[in-house]
């Protein structure tokens, strides 16, 4: 099932439920209807990212399991040609998560899905692309 077809039955079983759930299915549409459904390559298939990456982690930089939103971050402030993107991946038995991963230009990659979950993902949809990170 694609994640598209996921979200739809997801708003559809929230709407009935109302309440917050009719605003987190509010929510949900409005990403539906402005996101991008991605493909997710891995990261060394790019060679550029591939240096950025090694860079990274020549660094002493790791990537940590249930981390990413701080794992995707901390690559793009490494490296400003690396854009943050926020969305939410399909897991293999169709439950939505909210997630972030990386991009670099076109090339959609997830550090953490690959290095520290082992791709657990079979879709994704990217809600937001933001190319500069500001964090403290």
């Amino acid at each position: 099932m694609k994640i598209k077809e996921v979200f739809q039955e997801q708003i559809k079983i929230l709407k009935k439920l109302g309440g917050t759930a009719e605003q987190t299915a509010n929510n949900m549409e409005h990403d539906l209807s402005s996101g991008k459904e991605v493909n997710v390559r891995p990261y060394a298939e790019n060679s550029d990212v591939k240096n950025i990456v090694e860079a990274f982690f020549s660094l002493g930089k790791s990537i940590a399991v249930q981390k990413c939103f701080d794992n995707s971050a901390s690559l793009a402030q490494f490296d400003e040609r690396i854009q943050y993107v926020e969305g939410h991946a399909l897991e293999q038995s169709n439950f939505l998560i909210d997630h972030a991963w990386n991009c670099y230009g076109d090339f959609h990659f997830d550090l953490t899905a690959e290095l520290a979950l082992k791709n657990p993902f079979s879709g994704y949809l990217a809600a937001k692309v933001f190319d500069e990170i500001d964090l403290p």
